[in-house]
């Protein structure tokens, strides 16, 4: 009766066996759970993302960076247009400025030399006074003689000539001192104290244009 019953319980064993044997071939098998698909998907798409904000920031970056160089070659480019127009500026300015103290220099000669011939006019006019004097003198003289005496000769022609030609110089050397050499020596140093404002004004200028050169060297 055990002999009967051992055939089964072999049989069991071997049928057991051999559903052991089945079970561990078909799990590895076994379909995913949901819940490992969406981690999968999830990773997934944080790496898509991830790797498109990489690439992104790498594009940005090298556009910032020509940016930069551009920025930067654009600013060398202008500071050196500014420092040569700078430098025009300073020697175009020191030309005019030494053209103006020339002129300067020209006009206080002239001045001196104006106001040394008012003197010399001046000196002239003074000078005259004595032929004048000495000539009506004479004519006085001649007038006071006798009638039968009083002749119009060459000699009271010649003192009525040096009367009127002495007294006609003095009126214009006279006019020369008044007028004429004191319009001019107004006119002079008009232009003179105009050159000296603008002379100042480009020295002004100067300074300023070349603390800012030294700024920008």
């Amino acid at each position: 009766h055990a002999k009967a019953l051992g055939a089964p319980v072999g049989m069991l064993t071997a049928n057991g066996g051999d559903g052991g044997a089945n079970g561990a071939s078909k799990s590895p098998t076994t379909s995913p759970t949901t819940s490992q698909l969406e981690w999968e998907r999830s990773t997934g798409r944080l790496v898509g993302d991830a790797m498109h904000a990489h690439h992104m920031s790498t594009k940005e970056r090298t556009r910032a960076y020509d940016t930069q160089n551009y920025t930067d070659m654009a600013a060398s480019a202008t500071l050196r247009s500014s420092c040569l127009a700078l430098e025009n500026k300073i020697n175009e300015s020191q030309a005019l400025m030494k053209r103006a103290l020339d002129e300067i220099s020209h006009i206080k000669d002239e001045e001196d030399a104006l106001a040394a011939i008012a003197m010399l006019s001046h000196q002239w006019v003074v000078c005259l006074h004595d032929p004048i004097s000495v000539a009506e003198q004479a004519l006085s003289l001649r007038q006071q003689r006798p009638v039968s005496q009083s002749t119009r000769d060459h000699a009271e022609r010649a003192l009525v000539e040096v009367v009127s030609g002495c007294s006609h110089s003095a009126r214009c050397l006279e006019n020369i001192v008044t007028t004429s050499s004191a319009a001019e020596a107004d006119k002079l140093r008009m232009c003179r104290e105009a050159l000296d404002r603008d002379v100042d004004a480009k020295t002004q200028s100067i300074k300023l244009d070349v603390e800012a050169l030294q700024l920008q060297a």
